[in-house]
C-alpha cells in the first residue's frame, strides 16, 4: 500500500524543509480547526459564497494537514508515529477528507460534508484511540484566548 509520505511523482523530490513544530502542534492549530468547521456544517449550513469559500480553505488546509503529520515534527512521539503505517493510513484518510470536501463545498452539498465530517470524526477517533488515548495537548488548545 503507498501511503502519503511515500506518494512521489517522477520528477518529485521528498522534502527537505522539516516541520518545525510538532505533530500535536500542528494538529490542534491547523487539522482540529479545520475539523470543527467541516463538522460544524451539520448545525450551520453554509448560507453565502464567502461562508462555501472559507469551508472550501478549510478542506484544503485538511489535505495539506495529511501531507504534513505525515512527515514527523519535533515533538518526542513525532518519529515513532511518522514511521508507522497506521499513522500514515490515518493521514492519507485526512487528506481524502479534505479533497472530498473541496468537491462537495464546489457542488454546495450540505449532506456530503455531513457525511464527510462523519467520515473524518471517525478517522480522528480511530487515530486518537491508536496514537493519542489520553488526549494530551501540550498545553494547547483549540480556540486560544488572546485576550491581554
Amino acid at each position: 500500500m503507498t501511503h502519503v509520505g511515500d506518494m512521489r511523482e517522477e520528477g518529485q523530490v521528498a522534502p527537505t524543509v522539516p516541520l518545525g513544530i510538532s505533530v500535536n502542534a500542528l494538529m490542534v492549530s491547523l487539522v482540529d480547526h479545520a475539523s470543527h468547521e467541516i463538522w460544524d456544517v451539520a448545525g450551520t449550513p453554509p448560507e453565502s459564497d464567502t461562508d462555501w469559500q472559507q469551508l472550501e480553505y478549510h478542506a484544503m488546509q485538511l489535505v495539506a494537514s495529511g501531507t504534513l503529520i505525515s512527515m514527523g515534527g519535533t515533538g518526542q512521539a513525532d518519529p515513532g508515529w511518522a514511521a508507522s503505517p497506521d499513522w500514515q493510513e490515518f493521514a492519507r484518510q485526512i487528506s481524502q477528507a479534505g479533497t472530498r470536501a473541496i468537491g462537495a463545498t464546489r457542488s454546495r452539498s450540505v449532506g456530503e460534508l455531513e457525511t464527510i465530517a462523519d467520515s473524518l470524526n471517525e478517522t480522528c477517533e480511530a487515530c486518537h484511540a491508536e496514537f493519542k488515548p489520553d488526549l494530551p495537548t501540550e498545553g494547547l488548545v483549540h480556540t486560544p484566548d488572546y485576550s491581554p
